[in-house]
């Protein structure tokens, strides 16, 4: 499934010291992230049809929450719409992401969004 263009960065700006999990440092980590698109989008699909996380301009950020946490907060805008999702890695970020497998589930949908609609 082409993703289109994904940008991704991490950000550990709950931390006082940058401690990047190694998990997004490694090759894969793109792949990863693919992966929790397409997990956000066949949430979406099942859940709210209007929502899509498939696009142009789909923005993903590993953001590291105050208990210590990394989530991967996925953005998609288009013309008149918002569709925002929340996942949680299934798999260690203290790892390399070099050996997890894109083709397995490896998030877990916390929360979503379309046009700041829960669904």
């Amino acid at each position: 499934m082409k993703m289109g263009q994904c940008k991704s960065k991490v950000d550990d700006t709950a931390s006082s010291v940058s401690d990047e999990p190694l998990a997004a440092t490694g090759e894969s980590w793109q792949y990863a992230v693919s992966n929790g698109v397409r997990t956000a989008d066949a949430y979406a699909v099942e859940n709210n049809p209007n929502a899509t996380f498939i696009g142009n301009d789909v923005q993903a950020s590993l953001v590291k929450q105050y208990e210590g946490e990394y989530l991967l907060t996925i953005v998609n805008k288009g013309e008149g719409r918002i569709s925002y999702a929340q996942l949680r890695p299934l798999f260690d970020v203290n790892e390399s992401s070099d050996e997890l497998d894109d083709e397995s589930q490896l998030w877990e949908v916390t929360v979503a969004k379309y046009n700041g609609q829960k669904f």
